[in-house]
């Protein structure tokens, strides 16, 4: 476990020195190796903040994405949520964005990324 952990917090740092690239490697490979690790959904999250930190948003989209549709009550499910229409923002889906922000304030009404959200939804109107 502590060896899991580790591989966790290497990654997790890399993304924090803004080594998205590295992060990336990391986390995949750790969601490979440990997908039912109680990380992994923290994994999953920081793996999709790290794709949109390198503008690929197609893959921080599906990163997200997945995170959403496998731990949706997770305590980063409102921040990955936020995440998510970003990316669907910048990659031109401003319909889609728009939906998951709207989507956000109604299942995660007091989180701080619903109060985001709704600065967001504020500039589409």
């Amino acid at each position: 476990p502590e060896l899991i952990r580790r591989a966790y917090e290497t990654a997790l740092s890399k993304q924090r020195a803004g080594d998205s690239a590295g992060a990336i490697s990391d986390f995949r490979s750790f969601l490979k190796l440990y997908p039912r690790h109680e990380l992994a959904p923290n994994a999953q999250y920081w793996l999709g903040e790290a794709y949109f930190r390198v503008a690929d948003y197609p893959s921080a989209i599906a990163a997200q994405q997945k995170l959403l549709v496998t731990h949706p009550d997770h305590l980063k499910a409102p921040d990955a949520m936020l995440i998510l229409a970003n990316a669907q923002s910048a990659n031109g889906d401003q319909g889609g964005a728009r939906k998951t922000l709207e989507d956000l304030i109604a299942k995660h009404p007091q989180s701080d990324a619903a109060e985001k959200a709704k600065q967001r939804l504020a500039r589409f109107k």
